[in-house]
């Protein structure tokens, strides 16, 4: 029987891969995916209420649980992301290392140092856990760049 009578997904799984190769992507998918990870994961905070904000209660759940390193692990499973470590995989490693420096950044500045409560900044607890989320995906994005492309595919496929 020819492939094409076959289908992709039937020949991908006869020869034993199941998800396509990863081709370079946008490296500032790294930096999506760092804010959409924040903005999923620290509850936008816009009263001193504890329903209103993200507590340092919730910040001692948050590292209790390791929820910033299990983000950045399932990230690995993330076709766009994977694909964004491919192409900065290919810049230069000064390039590179200043890349992941800037990704370390919260999402919002924090109440006082907006110098008011709102919804456009974070309680100090909730800062804390989107620069915890920034620095995981970061480390994790690091570590990734020392792989060659075949471990990289690696790891996708195992995530």
């Amino acid at each position: 029987m020819c492939a094409s009578a076959l289908g992709l997904s039937t020949l991908a799984f006869l020869v034993g891969c199941t998800r396509p190769y990863l081709r370079p992507g946008d490296p500032r998918d790294v930096v999506e995916a760092i804010k959409r990870a924040q903005e999923n994961y620290v509850r936008l905070s816009y009263g001193e209420l504890a329903h209103q904000c993200f507590t340092e209660a919730d910040y001692q759940t948050f590292v209790a649980e390791q929820r910033a390193r299990k983000i950045a692990t399932g990230l690995k499973g993330d076709r766009k992301f994977m694909e964004a470590i491919l192409a900065l995989k290919a810049k230069s490693q000064p390039e590179r290392a200043q890349f992941i420096e800037e990704c370390r950044r919260p999402l919002r500045l924090t109440w006082s140092q907006l110098g008011r409560i709102s919804r456009e900044g974070q309680t100090d607890a909730g800062q804390r856990a989107e620069l915890d989320i920034a620095n995981a995906i970061a480390d994790t994005a690091f570590e990734l760049c020392k792989l060659t492309d075949q471990e990289l595919f690696n790891v996708f496929k195992e995530h």
